[in-house]
């Protein structure tokens, strides 16, 4: 994480495609369910990673703030069982995503959302001996179509 190592520093742009697939309010409140799929190419000599998962959409009433969270996988050009001045060792070229968001919705196009994300093989996908894992914070702007 990012107070346990400095190994993967630098700025990332990230780029996503979120597809709404269904709302309801089922659940006595409204949630929006997105597929989603991105990639966060890191501008520092760190790891870079596609992604694709599904996430969700609460708003917080009609107040234009929401939460956001979600998960899927992730595939990474990092190091896979050692770490360099500045890659992790990630143990699997294919990891677990997941993340979360603060957001607001702006107006009915633009959104501005702070994220963070975590890829990981969770000892699962691959070796729990290297399994670093990375997180990465953001702020997103969104448009809508």
């Amino acid at each position: 994480g990012p107070v346990a190592s400095h190994t993967e520093s630098g700025p990332d742009l990230n780029a996503a495609l979120h597809v709404l697939l269904f709302d309801t309010d089922a659940l006595g409140f409204p949630i929006g369910f997105y597929g989603h799929v991105g990639g966060v190419l890191n501008l520092g000599h760190g790891t870079s990673y596609a992604y694709s998962g599904l996430n969700a959409q609460v708003p917080f009433g009609s107040s234009g703030f929401y939460a956001e969270f979600g998960g899927g996988f992730a595939v990474h050009d990092g190091n896979l069982k050692r770490t360099t001045a500045h890659r992790r060792a990630m143990g699997s070229r294919v990891l677990f995503r997941g993340m979360l968001g603060l957001g607001y919705r702006i107006n009915e196009r633009w959104s501005l959302t702070a994220t963070v994300d975590h890829i990981s093989n969770g000892g699962i996908l691959g070796s729990s001996r290297h399994n670093k894992g990375l997180d990465t914070f953001g702020l997103r702007i969104g448009y809508s179509f």
